[in-house]
């Protein structure tokens, strides 16, 4: 999701030749909580430090995620504006 939003502002910031996927080293958060891992890896076992796979991301997507993201985001930002005590 992250590289769609990052291609949607700039392509030439991602590199999709050279990424690789990102995996969880510990196999309990894996299983269980594989987006909060903080150990990660690639394929081969070298420390990649992010997750996830980047290999789908796509320009249009991100653009999506980015728009709906601010929509929603403007939405919160005006009930923090008019919320009253």
């Amino acid at each position: 999701m992250e590289t769609s939003m990052v291609m949607a502002i700039d392509e030439d910031l991602v590199k999709l030749k050279t990424s690789e996927k990102g995996i969880p080293k510990n196999t309990a958060m894996q299983t269980h909580l594989s987006w909060l891992a903080t150990d990660w890896v690639t394929e081969k076992g070298k420390p990649i430090g992010i997750g996830g796979d980047p290999s789908r991301a796509i320009k249009e997507k991100g653009k999506i995620i980015l728009s709906v993201s601010a929509k929603e985001f403007v939405k919160d930002l005006i009930l923090i504006r008019d919320f009253k005590e």
